[in-house]
């Protein structure tokens, strides 16, 4: 009883200690921002950043718009519908469509002044309030309005319509550009900004305004928004393309930088740019996570192939292994690969620390793509010195020899990959997964070498059984390494065993 009490704790020591030896697949990451990642919605400026100091409710429905400004004790609120145009001194309203109206309410400390518009007939019909008494418009509603209404219409989208086309008339895009420079609200500067690139803008244009609205809007958020509202004109070609990705390039947050470029992607119009230039913007990402999740959408795009070499350059940014094993196994997964793009992928590969990514990464290359014998040779080079764990290079080495025609050059790289695999049962398992018919001469004596370095008398007779019916009936290389393989062992049982399988 006391003998079979033992052998149960033996074999249970026996498993803790294997279980201990078995590599652990690394944990992925979390991801920045959890659920939904997409722009918010900019009708509703209450949810944009709170930098901004007013709020705005747009019903898309009714068309009806509320804006409301609080500061010092002092709120300001506009309600309205429809197009409103203002004077030329933007001191007074001249029209409002028809169905519309406008009512602007200004209280400070409980004191409060109010005006009401609205489109009757042909006419606008205009009320002035103090407190809850009707005023006469003329002369105290007309000069109260006078007064706030210029510095109002640079805090909100006040006759905004009206304001642009006036500046356009004027001088052009230039001068809306100015005009722009004036308002004292990013949202509003957004806002401003998509009115303009409506306007029949040639190229230089275009561009002008692009670069224009990258550096008077100071929020990341609603540069992106402009930016992604307006793919189409800043895409149209080559002048207008570069001016825009500089404009992408004045985003700061990696959040709203790859919102863009995903964009961009996602709406195919990754044909109209200049590649190298929208790689260095993404290379310029710091977050992991936005950086590989761009390049992963870039490397579906067939125009990558002609810069895989900046692509892969890129990942070496790239700090976690995980999200580097997701850029690498894309751009291996999609892009027509060169020996330069295997040269740089591998480069990347690398510099990753997690023996578990990098199989992870090899295995995929190697069932996705029949490698030339010079890729062969760039990818079987480092696998020996730079994966430390026999699990994951053995499964690696497996994978090479079930996927890819080896020449007898490498092949011998190969063999020296396997014979840095320290475990026997890890080297016994490689050596065995190719077929026996499928070697030469030479390719057998070279297992068998390798064999020989195996401390196991179990493992060399395992390998060695398997091979010993392919060999020939005498004087080869194959044979001669055979038996000096087979004289390595200490156990005469073993050796016994595999010398009568050649006999």
């Amino acid at each position: 009883m006391k003998f079979i009490q033992l052998l149960l704790i033996a074999s249970l020591l026996s498993t803790a200690t294997l279980a201990q030896n078995q590599p652990v697949k690394p944990v992925s990451p979390i991801s920045p921002l959890s659920g939904d990642t997409r722009l918010p919605d900019v009708q509703d400026v209450a949810e944009a950043p709170k930098s901004e100091s007013a709020s705005v409710r747009l019903n898309t429905k009714s068309g009806e718009k509320t804006w409301t400004q609080s500061s010092n004790g002092t709120t300001f609120k506009l309600e309205s519908k429809g197009k409103i145009e203002l004077s030329a001194n933007d001191k007074d309203i001249v029209s409002i469509s028809d169905g519309g109206h406008l009512t602007i309410s200004k209280t400070v400390f409980g004191g409060r002044h109010r005006v009401d518009m609205r489109q009757e007939g042909s006419g606008l019909k205009k009320r002035y309030f103090q407190g809850s008494k009707e005023k006469p418009w003329e002369p105290d509603g007309r000069a109260w309005l006078a007064e706030i209404l210029p510095d109002l219409v640079l805090t909100n989208t006040l006759g905004a319509e009206s304001r642009v086309e006036r500046f356009y008339k004027q001088g052009g895009a230039t001068a809306v550009l100015k005009g722009i420079d004036e308002l004292k609200s990013d949202y509003v500067r957004q806002y401003y900004g998509d009115l303009l690139l409506k306007y029949p803008l040639n190229d230089q244009q275009t561009a002008e305004v692009f670069q224009w609205l990258s550096k008077s809007i100071t929020s990341d958020y609603y540069l992106a928004t402009l930016l992604n509202g307006n793919l189409e004109k800043g895409l149209k070609n080559q002048t207008t393309s570069l001016a825009f990705i500089k404009a992408i390039n004045g985003i700061a947050s990696d959040f709203y930088r790859a919102s863009v470029l995903q964009e961009i992607i996602k709406k195919g119009a990754s044909a109209k740019i200049d590649l190298k230039s929208f790689l260095h913007i993404t290379g310029e990402i710091s977050s992991d996570f936005y950086k590989a999740s761009v390049l992963e959408e870039l490397a579906r795009f067939d125009g990558l192939s002609a810069y895989q070499a900046e692509y892969f350059d890129i990942s070496t940014t790239i700090n976690s292994d995980f999200y580097r094993a997701a850029a690498l196994n894309k751009g291996f997964e999609n892009i027509q690969l060169t020996n330069i793009g295997i040269y740089n992928g591998l480069k990347s590969w690398s510099g990753m620390n997690s023996d578990f990514y990098q199989q992870e990464v090899l295995i995929k290359l190697l069932k996705k793509h029949r490698l030339t014998a010079e890729a062969q040779k760039i990818v079987l080079t480092p696998i020996g010195a730079r994966m430390s764990s026999d699990l994951y290079k053995q499964d690696v080495l497996r994978t090479f020899a079930s996927t890819q025609k080896l020449t007898e050059e490498n092949f011998t790289l190969w063999l020296n990959a396997a014979a840095t695999v320290n475990s026997d049962f890890y080297m016994a398992a490689t050596l065995n997964s190719f077929q026996a018919a499928d070697l030469s001469d030479t390719q057998l004596a070279g297992i068998f070498n390798v064999t020989a370095k195996m401390s196991s008398d179990f493992y060399k007779a395992e390998v060695l059984s398997k091979f010993a019916k392919s060999l020939p009936a005498n004087g080869t290389t194959a044979r001669t390494a055979f038996v000096a393989a087979a004289k390595t062992m200490s156990s005469t049982h073993y050796y016994g065993q595999v010398m009568r399988l050649i006999d």
